[in-house]
């Protein structure tokens, strides 16, 4: 398998059904512990907390909506050198607690921003309408270095950064960073380049049963973009996200991603391809996924996925491998696991 390879093996089997819904619960108890505002001063002492000599915070958030502070300088913080411990819960049923970023304007910082090694856990919250400052990755998370990140049931819908050279609008990892990403729903989000929902570099990223609805990017990856970085993605479903460039759902660039039952479905890829997956100079694995509807031009270098303007699935990726309708490959292995449907 070399340059340009593709390679064919069959699963033992039938495809089996790894896609399960679960259902969040809140932590034992909260209600009598859970914060009801999230104001400056709550702000403020999360970020003293992180940056002291004990930097471990744990806390949970009563159900409700809230409005980040009209100050922008109030984020969450974290450089010093001290290896900080975020963990935050909603005291409520998934995406009932509510950041509302409108009062806020434009945050000078992404709102969870992690200069040193960090481990953060984050789950039940729906974050909304936060804009990113240009110049910035990530208006919601970005961690700098590398940190252990947690995301379970989240709601992420209109958050962004539009700066021509921003990447990930609602969230940017780098340098190291491991982060397992599960149960969420990403809508609407975007990027003034790469990445519309999640964009990460030099990192290991898991995406498991989460919904990526409509988000955009100028650049690549309507959805997520991967730069020298492991994705392995697994029951997701990748809806109407469009990039300007390559990659109308994701984008791997010099990458390897393994992507097992996942659907990919009306994404675009504007100018260049992959409609709904672009490869440059990366590995990729497919298996036992649906690709429906996706659209791209046919031309330049990568995968391009159901480049036709009719309906092309490959289910179970039982596929033919052609060019320009189906797949094209170039600096780049694929290999397509080819089960037999029961």
């Amino acid at each position: 398998k070399g340059k340009g390879s593709i390679s064919k093996s069959k699963s033992k089997g039938g495809p089996r059904n790894r896609c399960s819904r679960r259902v969040y619960k809140p932590p034992s108890g909260c209600l009598f512990t859970c914060a009801k505002t999230i104001d400056t001063t709550a702000i403020n002492n999360i970020n003293t907390q992180l940056n002291s000599a004990n930097p471990i915070y744990t806390g949970t958030i009563c159900a409700g909506q809230y409005s980040l502070p009209t100050t922008t300088v109030n984020v969450i913080n974290q450089n010093t050198n001290a290896k900080a411990s975020l963990t935050l819960s909603c005291c409520g049923p998934s995406g009932s607690c509510i950041i509302d970023g409108t009062a806020a304007g434009t945050l000078n910082n992404p709102l969870f921003y992690f200069q040193t090694p960090a481990i953060v856990s984050l789950e039940g919250f729906t974050f909304q309408n936060i804009k990113g400052t240009s110049g910035f990755n990530g208006a919601l998370i970005n961690t700098k270095v590398a940190a252990d990140v947690k995301l379970n049931f989240l709601t992420v819908q209109a958050v962004s950064v539009s700066g021509t050279t921003d990447n990930g609008g609602a969230i940017y990892f780098n340098s190291g960073t491991i982060a397992n990403i599960k149960n969420s729903i990403f809508t609407s989000n975007s990027a003034g380049q790469f990445g519309g929902a999640i964009a990460f570099q030099n990192s290991r990223v898991y995406l498991t049963n989460n919904a990526f609805r409509s988000n955009s990017a100028t650049g690549t990856g309507g959805a997520v973009a991967a730069s020298q970085s492991s994705i392995i993605a697994t029951c997701n479903l990748f809806k109407s996200n469009t990039a300007g460039t390559y990659g109308g759902a994701v984008n791997v660039a010099s990458s390897s991603m393994n992507s097992l039952q996942n659907i990919y479905d009306t994404n675009t890829a504007t100018k260049n391809n992959g409609g709904a997956i672009a490869l440059l100079t990366s590995t990729l694995t497919v298996n036992e996924d649906i690709f429906a509807t996706n659209t791209a031009p046919a031309t330049g270098i990568g995968l391009n996925v159901a480049l036709s303007t009719s309906c092309t699935m490959f289910y179970c990726n039982a596929v033919t491998v052609n060019f320009p309708n189906g797949v094209l490959v170039d600096s780049t292995s694929l290999s397509l696991l080819k089960c037999i449907p029961t």
